[in-house]
C-alpha cells in the first residue's frame, strides 16, 4: 500500500474522514464523499474510545480500487476528531536530549 502524506490534505478532507467514521460508529449510511472508509480499528476502554486508526482511499463508496491506488492513514482522538498528523516530518532534536544521550551508551535521540 502507498500512503498519501497528510500535507496534501485539507480541512474538507478531515471533515469527510470524521463524518465517515461517525457514520460507521453509529451504524448509519455513509454520507456522500470523495473518500471511502476502507478499514478502521478502535481501542476502547470501558467508558470511551481510547484511540482509533482508519484507512481511507479516494473515490465514492463502492467504487472499484484502481491500480497503484494511494491510501490515507488517519488517527482519531477519543471524541472522533481526525488528528492532522504529519508522519514523514523529522522530529527536531532537543539540546537536552542530545546531551543526555551522549552520556548514555547505546541510547539515541531518535525514536
Amino acid at each position: 500500500m502507498t500512503y498519501l502524506d497528510h500535507t496534501h490534505l485539507t480541512g474538507v478532507d478531515y471533515a469527510a474522514f470524521e463524518q465517515l467514521l461517525a457514520a460507521q460508529h453509529d451504524s448509519r449510511p455513509y454520507p456522500d464523499s470523495d473518500w471511502q472508509l476502507v478499514l478502521s480499528e478502535t481501542e476502547q476502554t470501558a467508558r470511551h474510545w481510547a484511540s482509533t486508526l482508519a484507512i481511507f482511499r479516494p473515490g465514492a463508496f463502492n467504487t472499484a480500487p484502481q491500480d497503484h491506488e494511494v491510501y490515507v492513514q488517519v488517527y482519531f482522538d477519543e471524541r472522533g476528531r481526525a488528528l492532522p498528523d504529519r508522519p514523514d516530518q523529522p522530529i527536531p532534536d532537543s539540546p537536552l536530549g542530545t546531551e543526555l544521550t551522549e552520556h548514555l551508551p547505546g541510547w539515541s535521540i531518535q525514536p
